[in-house]
């Protein structure tokens, strides 16, 4: 059988290209032997319209492979069912009829037998690469991922990454990148390094604006007889030197510490739930869920916190430290 996983739109490639080599990887397994195993169990009706439908497809039949999948399912149950709806799932693909073929392959997909789920979660990928559907393609991937070990595991989470990153869900994809235990991507690298270059900035700069301030409240002289430089300061004082007196703060940029960005609202919500469960004793308060649109899709992006500088933002986020959360402008 020949490869069904590749990303074939050519105006895809360019944007993936390490995806069409390791999706190629994944498919391999795939051949004319696997598609007349399909028939291995069920009665003879079921058993000779699989076997059709894999002759059908093998001879690139694919109007006829379709409807002796389809014949072969109106009898089939369990596994069987899903193997015959994996051939005609690749059958409406092949014919230009991407909507219901990614149907039919989602559903392959949801099958008990993991080798069978796991081409097919490979193949639906493949289509919505192939549409354009990038969000869509990382989670076919993505759960790909989670059924197959070793290098294939490890290369479908890799496209499963890209296609996250090619829909704007950067956030989804580095979560997917330490879940993997993956190296750090360059774009995760560059942000690390940029935030660290800033936190050297405003530190140096605030050190600047404390030994001005210093000289000025020095040259003032004393305050009820105490000399100015050796009064200790209030707590006022302190908070704001420090950027920690939110509430009565003038910054107009504020900071949060943000967990991600996601396109399931229901998957934001679980993170939410574990941010809030980590976060718990600490004064960061609640996480907040913001819909917002990235790149003309709607995004539901999680932060929690708000902070005056990235300084402080960065110290509240110990009870994080294992997480790839990041300190991002706050979201209204």
């Amino acid at each position: 059988m020949e490869n069904h996983a590749a990303i074939t739109s050519s105006a895809t490639q360019p944007a993936f290209p390490d995806a069409k080599a390791r999706a190629m990887a994944l498919a391999r397994r795939l051949s004319l032997v696997a598609c007349l195993a399909l028939a291995a169990c069920g009665g003879d009706d079921g058993r000779s319209a699989l076997v059709d439908a894999g002759d059908a497809y093998a001879q690139a039949a694919y109007g006829r492979a379709v409807e002796s999948a389809r014949r072969a399912a109106r009898t089939a149950s369990g596994v069987e069912l899903d193997r015959a709806r994996y051939i005609e799932g690749l059958g409406e693909w092949k014919l230009g009829r991407a909507a219901p073929a990614a149907t039919l392959l989602a559903q392959a997909g949801e099958s008990k037998d993991r080798n069978l789920a796991s081409d097919a979660l490979v193949s639906l990928g493949s289509l919505e690469i192939q549409r354009s559907e990038f969000d869509a393609a990382g989670r076919a991937y993505e759960r790909a991922g989670e059924l197959l070990e070793g290098t294939e595991r490890r290369k479908a989470f890799g496209v499963a990454m890209r296609c996250y990153e090619r829909a704007g869900l950067l956030g989804e994809s580095e979560q997917l990148r330490t879940r993997a235990g993956l190296p750090p991507s360059d774009a995760q690298i560059a942000a690390a390094r940029d935030a660290d270059r800033m936190t050297q900035t405003e530190a140096k700069e605030g050190a600047k604006e404390g030994a001005k301030k210093g000289a000025r409240e020095g040259a003032r002289g004393t305050v009820s007889g105490t000399p100015e430089a050796q009064r200790a300061p209030t707590r006022a004082e302190v908070e704001g030197r420090n950027g920690i007196g939110s509430k009565t703060s003038t910054s107009k940029q504020r900071f949060a510490i943000q967990a991600g960005a996601f396109s399931d609202e229901a998957r934001a919500r679980a993170v939410a739930r574990d941010v809030a469960a980590r976060a718990m004793g600490t004064a960061l308060g609640a996480p907040r869920i913001v819909e917002k649109d990235s790149g003309g899709r709607r995004v539901y992006v999680v932060q929690i916190g708000s902070f005056d500088n990235r300084i402080e933002a960065g110290k509240a986020m110990s009870p994080f430290s294992k997480m790839t959360f990041t300190v991002e402008p706050y979201v209204e």
